[in-house]
């Protein structure tokens, strides 16, 4: 396990129309001496980084003491962010722990707006000057949907204006209520290609996460999730598949992190997705082993089981390749 990725609270403060989190909005969380524990184990573990989100992460009161704690042994930490939250004093705190920080930003002021209301972006512009001051470089996350894939110059455009350094594009996932605007695959090829051709033209650095496949279509860096050694915790202490979705292979409820990790990681469906056998148009693929397949979280919600392919990769879809 070299690190964690934490849905620290279902709770939200918005109601976005892309969340897949919303499915745990009521869920149960672990109570600070819990999550302060678990965070003991996992740096005994050796774990380096745990990146906490939700839900609203900064909704938990205890967020930046169970961050204070992660730093006091070892461990970096990261937080996602509506940035509702992200005042000056936040920032500075965030600042003495060297944290990870990404704002999920949604595109220019309209399109973010029309997601998360009037008023929205006004916290947005609060957030970014309140991390500029504190020292930070301004990273930022865009939910790509069929609602906004068109627009992903404008959203660039605006988060140059903000002094973003790093926009990091991630398609919409079909699950909660994500399912109504999940992105197609022409679409995410297309919002890809836009996102690429503006870097190029600018200033602003683009990533795009879960997408494995991107290489075949640009000259980018990628991973797989399915070599990955990080662990998905959920509020109530459960170890999922992915955070994506709702399969639960261990818990830390009554047990230490090392016992769950263990029986998540010998789990069936673990050791299916990490060694999956790949068909169709991976087979062969010239980055299949890289690949492997891609994102095995949409091919479960596509019905096509774990081993992929990935319903937006364009070669599996018939795009581009």
């Amino acid at each position: 396990m070299g690190s964690l990725i934490w849905l620290i609270t279902g709770r939200c403060n918005m109601a976005c129309p892309h969340c897949y989190a919303s499915r745990l909005s009521g869920a149960p969380e672990m109570s600070t001496e819990e999550c302060l524990r678990v965070i003991r184990e996992a740096a005994e573990l050796g774990v380096a980084y745990i990146g906490f989100a939700g839900g609203e992460p900064l909704l938990r009161p205890d967020l930046l003491q169970l961050m204070e704690e992660a730093v006091d042994l070892g461990v970096e930490v990261g937080v996602v962010t509506n940035g509702t939250l992200l005042t000056e004093r936040v920032a500075e705190r965030l600042a003495r722990v060297e944290a990870h920080v990404t704002l999920s930003v949604d595109g220019d002021r309209a399109t973010h707006e029309s997601r998360r209301g009037p008023g929205s972006w006004r916290l947005v512009e609060r957030a970014a000057r309140s991390l500029r001051q504190a020292g930070f470089y301004l990273h930022t996350v865009t939910a790509v949907g069929s609602d906004n894939w068109s627009k992903v110059r404008e959203g660039l455009e605006a988060l140059e204006g903000l002094g973003v350094d790093v926009a990091s594009l991630i398609p919409v996932m079909p699950a909660g209520r994500g399912a109504s605007v999940a992105v197609s695959s022409r679409e995410w090829l297309k919002a890809m290609l836009d996102a690429w051709e503006f870097s190029r033209e600018s200033g602003i650095r683009v990533s795009f996460w879960c997408a494995p496949f991107a290489p075949r279509v640009l000259p980018v860096d990628s991973w797989s999730c399915r070599r990955s050694d990080t662990v998905d915790l959920d509020p109530s202490g459960n170890l999922l598949l992915c955070d994506v979705l709702d399969i639960r292979l261990s818990s830390v409820k009554g047990r230490s992190l090392a016992e769950a990790w263990r029986e998540a990681d010998s789990h069936p469906l673990s050791q299916r997705v990490s060694r999956p056998r790949l068909r169709g148009p991976c087979l062969s693929c010239p980055i299949r082993e890289h690949c492997l397949g891609g994102c095995y979280a949409r091919s479960l919600l596509a019905g096509q089981g774990p081993d992929g392919p990935d319903p937006l990769c364009p070669a599996a879809s018939g795009g581009r390749s």
